[in-house]
């Protein structure tokens, strides 16, 4: 048996191993793991709390077959949250292709909300495991850096074509507004403070748009 306060604790020095080198049935087994570690972390909605033991259970495998594919709890964990967050760069891409980059900033964080609303339960575990482990905040820095890095390209191309304010820093602005999105359904969705959905979606893009001075034909933001 493990010892659950161990396998609890977050380890510096894990390593997901290599998912290249098993057979197409071992692939498979550790797609499943994964999905099960996702159920588990959402069923307890606390990293420290879900078990090894618990991951297996709801994986449908054997306790000892989770060290075949995982070094620990932490690596699994970290395996679990990359593919989440990655599945999510691609989901809240704005869905709108025309030129109107009102519109595309729209879509971009109706897409957000939609993705951090279905997504609440991990969400929530994600968070905490930053909030308390030093190891994982490094890991929580770097889930958000590919999401700075679109909005201040997007923002460096609407200056050079001179629809949005030169004189701000597009890298600081990107991060400002990813920490301002992201915060906000932090308390909106996990700590529980209402907002009429509507509103709260229709002000951020009054707020976005208003930081970046995004030029517009018409001064009213469209409600979303």
């Amino acid at each position: 048996m493990s010892d659950p306060a161990k396998e609890s604790s977050a380890s510096t020095v894990s390593e997901v191993k290599d998912p290249q080198s098993l057979t197409p049935k071992g692939r498979k087994t550790r797609k499943r793991i994964l999905d099960g570690a996702r159920r588990a972390f959402e069923k307890t909605g606390n990293y420290l709390e879900t078990r090894l033991t618990d991951i297996a259970e709801e994986a449908g495998v054997a306790y000892g077959s989770l060290y075949t594919y995982f070094d620990s709890k932490e690596s699994l964990f970290r395996e679990m949250v990359d593919k989440i967050e990655a599945d999510a760069y691609d989901a809240v891409r704005s869905s709108y292709r025309g030129d109107d980059p009102l519109k595309r900033i729209e879509s971009a964080n109706l897409n957000f909300h939609r993705r951090y609303r279905d997504n609440t339960q991990i969400q929530a575990v994600i968070e905490q495991s930053a909030s308390i482990y030093p190891e994982f905040r490094e890991f929580r820095r770097r889930l958000r850096q590919p999401f700075v890095d679109r909005i201040q390209s997007n923002i460096a191309r609407l200056q050079v074509q001179g629809l949005a304010r030169r004189d701000i820093d597009a890298r600081t602005a990107a991060h400002a507004l990813v920490s301002m999105i992201d915060n906000f359904h932090y308390v909106w969705l996990i700590l529980g403070e209402p907002f009429d959905e509507e509103t709260a979606i229709r002000t951020i893009n009054e707020i976005w748009v208003g930081a970046i001075g995004l030029k517009l034909d018409s001064s009213e933001v469209s409600k979303t």
